[in-house]
C-alpha cells in the first residue's frame, strides 16, 4: 500500500495525544508484517524541513503495532516528501 499521507505509531499517538478530539474511523492496515489495527483521520498539518503540508490523511496505529524502535514516530508518505529534496548520507 502506498502511503500518501503519514502513519503514526501507537507510542506517538499516545504520548502526543494525537487521537484526542479527532474524528476517526476504524480500519485495518496490511503491510509486510501482516495486519494492524488503525484509526484513520486527518492531521491539521505536518512540517518537515521548513515545508508545511496541511490537511494530511493519517493512519494512527493502535495497540502493539510492532514499531521497529522507540526512536521514530511513524512514516512519511508521498504527499509529505514529494516536494522535498532528500539527501541520504550513510557511512
Amino acid at each position: 500500500m502506498l502511503i500518501k499521507g503519514t502513519t503514526k505509531h501507537s507510542g506517538a499517538g499516545l504520548s502526543l495525544e494525537l487521537l484526542r478530539n479527532r474524528e476517526i474511523e476504524n480500519a485495518k492496515l496490511i503491510g509486510a508484517r501482516g495486519k494492524a489495527d488503525v484509526e484513520i483521520g486527518k492531521l491539521d498539518w505536518i512540517q518537515v524541513g521548513g515545508h508545511r503540508t496541511n490537511n494530511v490523511n493519517t493512519h494512527f496505529l493502535r495497540g502493539n503495532d510492532g514499531e521497529a524502535d522507540l526512536f521514530t514516530d511513524g512514516f512519511l508518505g508521498e504527499k509529505i516528501i514529494e516536494p522535498l529534496i532528500s539527501v541520504f548520507d550513510y557511512a
